[in-house]
């Protein structure tokens, strides 16, 4: 499901869905901050990046704060980024048993 971003455009229309997650899935709703962080070889980190993160968070089994973390210093920081020029928003929804 894709729409403009809230407050972009004046007169935009948003549709709804329902999502059913079975046991272990996640859910991340994100900004654009976190895709279009700049590494340290002046690439943005991207969305498959984040994906090949994301699941490498999930084997760890992470509660959802924990991935939150890791997807952060991940993308930003440990060294591995130089931090984030843009304002950043993660939420992560787990169902777990």
């Amino acid at each position: 499901l894709a729409a403009y971003p809230l407050g972009v455009r004046e007169a935009t229309s948003f549709s709804s869905c329902a999502v059913d997650l079975a046991l272990g899935d996640c859910l991340l709703l994100y900004s654009d901050g976190l895709v279009e962080a700049i590494d340290e070889a002046g690439e943005q980190f991207g969305y498959e990046r984040l994906v090949e993160t994301l699941l490498v968070g999930c084997q760890r089994r992470l509660s959802s704060s924990e991935l939150i973390e890791f997807l952060i210093e991940t993308v930003g920081g440990g060294g591995a980024g130089s931090g984030f020029d843009d304002d950043l928003t993660c939420v992560v929804a787990m169902r777990t048993g």
